[in-house]
Protein backbone atom coordinates (compact mmCIF):
# COMPACT_ATOMS: atom_id res chain seq x y z
CA UNK A 1 0.00 0.00 0.00
CA UNK A 2 1.61 3.42 -0.97
CA UNK A 3 0.63 6.50 0.59
CA UNK A 4 1.92 9.62 -0.34
CA UNK A 5 4.37 11.46 2.07
CA UNK A 6 2.31 14.78 1.61
CA UNK A 7 -0.84 12.70 3.56
CA UNK A 8 1.00 11.01 6.45
CA UNK A 9 0.60 14.17 8.94
CA UNK A 10 -3.25 14.57 8.19
CA UNK A 11 -3.58 10.62 8.63
CA UNK A 12 -1.84 10.23 11.97
CA UNK A 13 -3.78 13.58 13.01
CA UNK A 14 -6.95 11.18 11.90
CA UNK A 15 -6.13 8.77 14.14
CA UNK A 16 -5.56 10.50 17.13
CA UNK A 17 -8.65 12.09 17.11
CA UNK A 18 -10.57 8.93 16.39
CA UNK A 19 -8.82 6.95 18.57
CA UNK A 20 -8.94 10.08 21.26
CA UNK A 21 -12.79 10.13 20.67
CA UNK A 22 -13.27 6.46 20.89
CA UNK A 23 -11.24 6.65 24.36
CA UNK A 24 -13.12 9.68 25.68
CA UNK A 25 -16.77 7.90 24.84
CA UNK A 26 -15.90 4.84 25.94
CA UNK A 27 -13.66 5.84 29.47
CA UNK A 28 -15.05 8.85 30.37
CA UNK A 29 -12.00 10.72 31.62
CA UNK A 30 -10.43 13.92 31.08
CA UNK A 31 -10.48 14.78 28.17
CA UNK A 32 -6.95 16.96 28.27
CA UNK A 33 -5.33 13.35 29.74
CA UNK A 34 -7.17 11.27 27.15
CA UNK A 35 -6.15 13.20 24.06
CA UNK A 36 -2.50 13.07 25.26
CA UNK A 37 -2.34 9.22 25.82
CA UNK A 38 -3.76 9.21 22.56
CA UNK A 39 -1.12 10.86 20.92
CA UNK A 40 1.39 9.02 22.62
CA UNK A 41 -0.03 5.95 21.86
CA UNK A 42 -0.46 6.47 18.02
CA UNK A 43 3.21 8.71 17.88
CA UNK A 44 5.03 5.10 18.87
CA UNK A 45 2.43 2.82 17.05
CA UNK A 46 1.68 4.23 13.89
CA UNK A 47 4.79 5.19 12.42
CA UNK A 48 6.14 2.02 12.78
CA UNK A 49 3.28 0.01 11.20
CA UNK A 50 3.07 3.13 8.74
CA UNK A 51 6.50 2.27 7.76
CA UNK A 52 6.04 -1.38 7.56
CA UNK A 53 3.06 -0.82 5.14
CA UNK A 54 5.10 1.61 2.95
CA UNK A 55 8.25 -0.76 3.04
CA UNK A 56 7.50 -4.55 3.75
CA UNK A 57 5.27 -6.88 1.84
CA UNK A 58 3.68 -8.03 5.16
CA UNK A 59 -0.13 -9.23 5.62
CA UNK A 60 -2.24 -6.08 7.05
CA UNK A 61 -3.65 -7.97 9.70
CA UNK A 62 -0.67 -9.34 11.18
CA UNK A 63 0.65 -5.96 11.58
CA UNK A 64 -2.79 -4.30 13.06
CA UNK A 65 -2.83 -7.52 15.73
CA UNK A 66 1.01 -5.92 16.62
CA UNK A 67 -0.23 -2.00 16.94
CA UNK A 68 -3.17 -3.69 19.11
CA UNK A 69 -0.92 -5.22 20.98
CA UNK A 70 1.11 -2.42 22.02
CA UNK A 71 -1.33 -0.28 22.23
CA UNK A 72 -3.15 -2.30 24.57
CA UNK A 73 -0.13 -2.48 27.10
CA UNK A 74 0.19 1.40 26.48
CA UNK A 75 -3.46 2.01 27.52
CA UNK A 76 -2.55 -0.02 30.59
CA UNK A 77 -0.44 1.41 32.18
CA UNK A 78 -1.38 5.09 30.86
CA UNK A 79 -5.17 4.78 32.37
CA UNK A 80 -4.20 2.16 35.30
CA UNK A 81 -6.94 0.15 34.28
CA UNK A 82 -7.20 -3.85 33.83
CA UNK A 83 -5.15 -5.13 31.22
CA UNK A 84 -8.80 -6.98 30.05
CA UNK A 85 -10.69 -3.57 29.57
CA UNK A 86 -7.12 -2.06 27.93
CA UNK A 87 -7.43 -5.13 25.08
CA UNK A 88 -11.25 -4.15 24.23
CA UNK A 89 -10.94 -0.63 24.17
CA UNK A 90 -7.47 -0.77 21.58
CA UNK A 91 -9.66 -3.36 19.79
CA UNK A 92 -12.10 -1.02 19.40
CA UNK A 93 -10.19 1.79 18.38
CA UNK A 94 -7.81 -0.52 16.18
CA UNK A 95 -10.79 -2.03 14.59
CA UNK A 96 -12.09 1.59 13.63
CA UNK A 97 -9.13 3.58 12.20
CA UNK A 98 -7.87 -0.16 10.64
CA UNK A 99 -10.88 -0.65 8.72
CA UNK A 100 -10.83 3.20 7.68
CA UNK A 101 -7.22 2.67 6.61
CA UNK A 102 -7.95 -0.62 4.55
CA UNK A 103 -11.22 1.27 2.95
CA UNK A 104 -9.08 4.81 2.17
CA UNK A 105 -6.07 1.69 0.16
CA UNK A 106 -8.90 0.55 -1.89
CA UNK A 107 -9.77 3.59 -3.13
Amino acid sequence: MFIPSELLPALLLSTIIIEFALLWILVRRSPAKLLLYSALVNCVTWPVATLVYRGVFVQFFFIEILVFAAEAVMLKLLLRIKLKNAALLSLAANSITAAIGFLAALL
